[in-house]
């Protein structure tokens, strides 16, 4: 009897032991937690492309996740190349830039097919009415400045940087950021400024003026219908490499813009939560000027493919110097 004891006890203490092997995380045999996936934002409209992951998904796909707001584009870029993110929302000619110079990414998708207004106290008639008048706007050398441009150009209008009005030509003023071009009109020293959602919207409220001009409108007007992709979400190798987060992601993707607009009474204190300057209220007026969708970059490739020539067209450098190869879209 004692025998068969201490043979039952043996086995018992045995199956133990390989119950806490099967549990545990710290060996290579044992079944082991997923990555955390790093989500990196920049303030402002395009983080609306990733609300529904933002407000209500901590884990996908068996990966915890986390989320960033940061400053603006630049800051997204830095994040991209330190490793703080594994996805990132950021322009598309930006994403096209670091593609081209080697840095591990895929285009997954694009979301924001153009949020930038030019807004003032008198409306235009076409664009050959700001000749003559100073205009503000934030970004030199990046979207905006390269939209704005590039409708002058294709009006034949010449421009000039200049923080006074120019006879015959369109004064430039570049300032760092929404508030100084809001600060611009209210004071009358620029005439009109170019903005992003939700800062048109600011300075709609501060300045009393109206929308003049609807940049993707013109530019689509030239390129072509759906060509104003402005920004998408990028993945990096932790990400495309896993076919079942890809699932995840997209499927979240595509039911966000209905969350968006079902949950928009809480979009000002989620973002408010990730430390964005952000403070209007986001409502269907608001949400309709941010042009969000969801359409993979294989679905996309054709129109992005006439964003990038036109800017290739217009200045090689914006997107790194050439059309990135097939490898840069997520198929």
């Amino acid at each position: 009897m004692k025998k068969l004891f201490a043979l039952l006890l043996a086995l018992v203490l045995s199956l133990s032991l390989a119950l806490v092997g099967c549990n545990d995380n710290s060996g290579t045999s044992g079944t082991q937690s997923k990555n955390t996936i790093k989500v990196v934002t920049p303030d402002g409209a395009p983080t609306l492309a990733i609300y529904e992951l933002m407000h209500s998904v901590t884990n996908l796909d068996g990966h915890p996740i986390t989320y960033k707001i940061v400053s603006d584009a630049q800051a997204v870029n830095a994040a991209i190349l330190s490793g703080e993110a594994d996805i990132a929302v950021m322009p598309t000619n930006v994403a096209a830039k670091l593609y081209n110079n080697g840095v591990d990414i895929k285009l997954l998708s694009v979301n924001v097919f153009g949020v930038l207004y030019m807004i003032g106290a008198e409306a235009l008639s076409s664009p050959s009415d700001l000749v003559g008048k100073v205009v503000a706007l934030t970004g030199q050398a990046g979207t905006p400045d390269i939209t704005l441009r590039l409708i002058l150009d294709r009006n034949n209008i010449e421009y000039v940087e200049s923080e006074t009005a120019v006879d015959g030509k369109v004064a430039l003023r570049y300032f760092s950021g929404g508030p100084d071009v809001i600060a611009q009109l209210k004071t009358g020293k620029a005439d009109y400024g170019v903005l992003g959602e939700p800062a048109v919207t600011g300075a709609l409220l501060k300045t009393g003026g109206q929308i003049v001009m609807n940049l993707q409108d013109v530019w689509e007007s030239y390129i072509g219908e759906d060509t104003f992709t402005q920004a998408g979400i990028v993945v990096k190798s932790s990400v495309y490499n896993d076919n079942g987060l890809i699932a995840a992601l997209n499927e979240k993707l595509t039911s966000n813009l209905t969350y968006v607009y079902d949950n928009a009474s809480t979009i000002k204190d989620t973002f408010a939560r990730y430390e964005s300057s952000i403070a209007i209220n986001f409502t269907s007026e608001v949400l309709n000027r941010c042009n969000l969708r969801h359409e993979t970059a294989s679905q996309i490739k054709a129109k992005l493919e006439l964003y990038y020539q036109a800017i290739l067209d217009y200045d090689a450098k914006f997107i790194g110097g050439k059309l990135p190869d097939d490898g840069f879209y997520l198929m």
